[in-house]
């Protein structure tokens, strides 16, 4: 009897052991399965990362250029685009952009472009700020930096900005030596952009002339260039970051752009990120953030809207009220715009034409900007290329003390740029 209690209680304790040992051997397989899983979760949140860093960057053979991510204080700003309108086809003596935008009947649209580079270390900045205000702009590229620099070449146009052609070696006397050099170079260099465009993106031709096209004193060059499907644009409006009267400051710089800014429905802005052009950079901001408040649309040189084309184009109405800029300090209205490096298409040389000068309504600027912004529309004239001008009456416009009038100036229009002597825009030279 008792051996029989005896063989039955060995056998309920092998039982119960036999339990706990399943228990172990379960909690064991379940801790094995939890580990698995949590490497899976770390595994698949590391490539998550990793390609949302490849999403950040250009990659270009074995080069990487990573973006500066934007904080949550960045975000982009809401600013106002145009829809993208089919441009005309360039040939001889329409392969102006400038007159093109004149004769599209749109108003209040700012172009910004930027010449000369790209360049490694002030491109980068420059399309930190424009992706940051999701604003597009024009770089006209030289070519030999398009060589030391060809990753950046592809940003540009990967972030949706639009990439033409300045020349490939920026140097005056080798571009305008003669027509076969001069075509050389441009197309030299829209080769690199179009081998460094991202895959789905064709190169644009379009052509800025190195000092601007007055600089060559003939149409014959555009005439070359329209032959060979490109367009030509100039500047009407600077921010004289190569005046070298100007002493290089951010506030110099917005002051320069607001003194000499015409009164134009479309501004086609002359800026640089070449080398050293760190001011430029500085101001960028400040500028962007200013004609934003004013209510200027940012676009690209490839987007005209021609909506309002049967409309009265860049002369805006006769009874809009004057508006100028004063230097700081000053009686005196400042009344010319800047020509930059050159004057721009649509700027007589060795004439004495010049238009008249309605205007808009006056804006207001950004506070500290250097000076008060002149208004959003502005004057047409003629297209003077070559020598060949088209006059009218002579300039005038009111100051809140005074009037300037001048019976030998520039013209200053959509397709061109008003001449100024640089030693009188009141900014403290160099």
């Amino acid at each position: 009897m008792s051996n029989d209690f005896e063989a039955r209680r060995r056998e309920r304790l092998q039982r119960q052991r036999e339990q706990r040992e399943r228990m172990r051997i379960l909690k064991l397989v379940l801790s094995g399965a939890l580990v698995v899983l949590v490497i899976i979760i770390i595994i698949s949140g590391i490539s998550k990362c990793s390609k949302g860093t490849q999403s950040e960057g250009t990659i270009v053979g074995s080069v990487t250029e990573t973006q500066t991510p934007l904080s949550s204080s960045e975000a982009p700003l809401s600013v106002q685009t145009a829809p993208r309108a089919e441009i005309p086809v360039p040939k001889a003596g329409s392969n102006d952009l400038l007159t093109v935008l004149k004769n599209s009947g749109q108003k209040n649209h700012a172009y910004l472009t930027f010449e000369n580079g790209p360049d490694e270390t002030i491109t980068p900045q420059i399309l930190d700020i424009l992706r940051r205000y999701n604003i597009k702009a024009t770089f006209f590229m030289t070519g030999k930096e398009i060589e030391k620099n060809p990753q950046l070449c592809t940003r540009v146009m990967q972030e949706g900005h639009l990439a033409a052609v300045s020349s490939y070696t920026d140097v005056y006397s080798t571009i305008y030596s003669n027509e076969a050099t001069f075509m050389n170079e441009v197309n030299k260099t829209y080769e690199l952009i179009a081998e460094n465009a991202p895959a789905g993106i064709e190169a644009f031709k379009l052509v800025r002339f190195p000092g601007g096209s007055n600089y060559t004193k003939t149409t014959a060059l555009a005439e070359k260039l329209a032959d060979e499907g490109y367009y030509q644009c100039d500047w009407n409006c600077s921010n004289g970051d190569e005046v070298t009267s100007v002493k290089k400051t951010a506030e110099n710089l917005l002051f320069y752009f607001n003194k000499y800014k015409p009164q134009l429905n479309n501004l086609v802005i002359q800026m640089h990120d070449s080398a050293n052009k760190q001011p430029t950079v500085d101001m960028l901001s400040q500028l962007i953030e200013q004609l934003i408040d004013e209510g200027w649309t940012f676009n690209r040189l490839d987007e005209i809207d021609f909506s309002n084309a049967d409309l009265s184009t860049d002369a805006p109405s006769a009874t809009d009220n004057t508006s100028v800029t004063e230097k700081p300090g000053s009686s005196a209205p400042a009344t010319a715009a800047p020509s930059g490096t050159g004057a721009a298409s649509g700027s007589a040389s060795g004439s004495t034409g010049s238009s008249t000068t309605s205007s808009g309504s006056a804006q207001s600027s950004k506070p500290n900007s250097g000076s008060t912004s002149s208004s959003n529309t502005g004057s047409s004239s003629g297209k003077a290329s070559g020598g060949k001008s088209s006059s009218s009456s002579p300039s005038s416009s009111t100051g809140s003390s005074g009037t300037s009038t001048s019976n030998t100036a520039s013209s200053n229009t959509s397709s061109g740029t008003a001449a100024s002597t640089p030693e009188d825009n009141g900014i403290e030279a160099e």
